[in-house]
């Protein structure tokens, strides 16, 4: 017989259009004469069919929109209705007819059948929608397959799914509902296997999870399976962890399944035999290389002795397959540390920002020159290992101290050799605290006396003539401490002398560079200008880094760590800390932040503003504002913000996305 809707369990028509992605990954399989229980495809032709003459898409796609909630997006009442709209119209007889006809051709009377959605955006390998359309088990005669499939079309539209849809940029008017009808496993034992090593990326290991009964059990986290771990290779057992299993889920006498308590004999023993493993893994392998080798996530069911494959689909977010490295660095680097400039680079560092910026930029104190080493065995301050960028610590000192550590024999040794080194820095940072410099320690006196009140100058004065101190400019200006903050940029006249150079010299430089080669246009000029551009910028940014800027960087890091200290050491039961007394102070991050909230107050004056802003997705926010009539303003106002502040990374390495060339992360703030 010729079906409109219907097509066999092994169809070639293997379309994810047509069979959705269960049904078509289940497709595959059964042609490819992998064990698939028989049965039969009900075509998204007949979801549309069905919608298209009871004028539901209107409906469907109005009701389909998100629902401002408090400060939250629901999909509650959308679901909801449209469930209630699938639920309150009849399937045309011939849909009817046709499901009857298929489901009278499978073997028994009135066999029990599962029932499993599969639309026609799911099991892809860069989408999950794992458990957001529904699956009914042990469905048995015409009517409750019916209600089922009804009901499997109505989980197209539950509140998880529209809103991953939402979420992901797939429109919901393209989404359509398959529904596989298969004969029921009664399974004794089954469970779920990954033909890589879902949680370590691992590929030479298979991961099998089984238990007793159904394995909805295992599927939907209802029981502690057994788990196996095993190698691809030679299918050895490397690592088995035998589960409590407390329950198993089998087939009701009726329609449905129950929740059965497990024995207590048989949750102590493993569900799957040596045998049975090693069927499994190596089937498991072949259904793989079915799917060009792409690493699988496998539902399978023992009956009987029988092994049946009930579905398969790509691992969704598998990470990496893991690599054995060194961390040893390459000489003649021997010490090293993340901090400095590297403290700006997270991530591995891609290879043109390793060759332009660490290695030539950051060698580069001024044009044209480079940099002396100061390194033990000669080379650059900065180097890479595996990626992530280091500054160099073999300065003369430090690596005479490392040797001295080296030289102990015992751990105890080592102990006193690293003690007596601490003591003798302490005693350094001691005298260096002490060390007086007295036109500039005035220099700092006469600014905080001038920022007294006149009562608090007239305290001040009392104090000074009772103390009778010496050399009153240095104690007042350099507080009494062993902590080494102290000894570096603690004069306000070396720290502006050091602001005024970035201010007069390295800033003025590098904007010199950059607006040189913002003039070209970089879609006409050839690739010799661009990487011209691209060398002499990323030189620049070292040059600005090396000649200058990584000591005011140092100004405002280290006078805030001094102010910190000051707190935390004199005032210790306050639990004072800096930010309570710097923040609010003008910054690059506060007018980023008070910019941003200007734009946030201009779209929350306009409703439909407000509604698509919340609504929407950060990745869509964008095009969304600039195709509505009302948004010219806020567009206009944002680009002048990433105009301003566009260039606000998290990271220096020019391969990471800016604000300006991916806004989402700006907008998911402004949401």
């Amino acid at each position: 017989m010729t079906y409109k809707y219907i097509l066999p369990i092994d169809t070639k028509n293997v379309s994810l259009e047509m069979i959705g992605g269960k049904g078509k990954s289940l497709a595959r399989m059964a042609s490819s004469r992998m064990s698939v229980p028989s049965g039969f495809y009900l075509t998204t032709s007949a979801y549309k069919d069905f919608v298209q003459k009871n004028n539901l898409q209107k409906d469907i796609l109005n009701l389909a929109k998100p629902e401002i909630i408090g400060r939250t997006v629901s999909f509650e009442s959308a679901s909801k209705h449209i469930q209630e709209l699938i639920n309150g119209v009849e399937l045309s007889d011939e849909i009817v007819n046709e499901i009857k006809q298929a489901y009278g051709a499978l073997n028994g009377q009135n066999p029990a059948v599962a029932v499993r959605s599969s639309a026609n955006a799911e099991d892809l390998p860069d989408l999950s929608f794992a458990g957001q359309q529904d699956t009914y088990l042990n469905v048995r005669g015409e009517e409750a397959l019916i209600t089922a499939i009804r009901d499997c079309w109505a989980s197209l539209w539950t509140p998880r799914a529209i809103s991953y849809r939402h979420q992901m940029g797939i429109k919901q008017e393209v989404v359509a509902m398959a529904v596989v009808v298969q004969i029921m496993v009664p399974s004794d034992v089954s469970g779920i296997l990954f033909t890589a090593n879902p949680v370590t990326g691992e590929r030479s290991e298979i991961i099998v999870n089984s238990s007793f009964g159904l394995g909805e059990a295992v599927v939907g986290g209802q029981v502690t399976p057994d788990s196996y771990v095993v190698d691809r290779k030679t299918f050895t057992v490397k690592e088995s962890i035998i589960g409590p299993k407390a329950q198993k889920i089998i087939s009701s006498d009726k329609q449905g399944t129950i929740l059965q308590d497990v024995s207590e004999h048989e949750r102590s023993q493993s569900s799957l035999s040596d045998k049975s493993l090693k069927e499994l893994t190596s089937i498991a392998l072949n259904i793989e290389q079915t799917f060009e080798g792409v690493p699988q996530d496998i539902e399978w069911a023992i009956s009987h002795g029988k092994l049946w494959m009930l579905q398969s689909r790509p691992i969704t977010n598998l990470p990496p397959q893991p690599i054995e490295v060194s961390w040893e660095p390459t000489p003649p680097a021997k010490i090293l540390a993340r901090r400095q400039i590297v403290e700006n680079i997270p991530d591995p560092v891609c290879p043109l920002f390793e060759e332009l910026y660490l290695t030539k930029g950051l060698e580069t104190p001024a044009k044209g020159q480079s940099r002396k080493s100061f390194f033990v065995g000669g080379g650059p301050m900065f180097v890479t290992v595996n990626g992530f960028a280091y500054q160099r610590f073999d300065f003369p000192q430090v690596v005479d101290v490392q040797k001295e550590i080296d030289k102990a024999t015992t751990e105890k040794e080592k102990e006193d050799t690293i003690a007596r080194i601490w003591k003798k820095w302490d005693d350094l940072y001691e005298q260096l605290i002490k060390k007086s410099n007295p036109t500039m320690e005035q220099h700092d006196l006469d600014l905080f006396l001038a920022d007294l009140s006149s009562e608090d100058l007239k305290a001040y004065n009392e104090w000074t003539k009772k103390a009778d101190i010496k050399d009153l400019a240095h104690v007042v200006t350099m507080p009494e401490s062993k902590n080494p903050t102290y000894t570096a940029f603690n004069k306000t006249q070396v720290n502006e002398n050091q602001i005024k150079g970035w201010k007069e010299k390295a800033m003025p430089d590098l904007l010199t560079t950059v607006e040189k080669w913002r003039k070209i246009d970089i879609k006409t000029a050839p690739d010799e200008e661009l990487l011209k551009g691209i060398s002499e910028l990323a030189i620049a940014g070292g040059m600005y880094w090396s000649s200058n800027a990584s000591h005011t960087f140092g100004v405002a890091k280290s006078t805030d760590d001094q102010l910190q200290t000051f707190l935390r050491e004199n005032l210790p039961d306050h639990h004072f800390t800096s930010g309570h007394f710097l923040s609010g102070f003008k910054s690059k991050t506060l007018e980023a932040n008070e910019h941003m909230y200007k734009i946030a107050k201009q779209i929350q004056e306009n409703k439909a503003l407000y509604e698509l802003v919340v609504t929407t997705p950060p990745k869509q926010v964008m095009k969304a504002l600039q195709n509505h009539p009302d948004s010219g303003p806020v567009v206009k106002a944002i680009e002048e913000y990433l105009k301003i502040y566009g260039h606000l990374g998290y990271s220096l390495d020019f391969v990471e996305s800016l604000p300006i060339e991916d806004p989402s992360g700006l907008l998911i703030s402004l949401k």
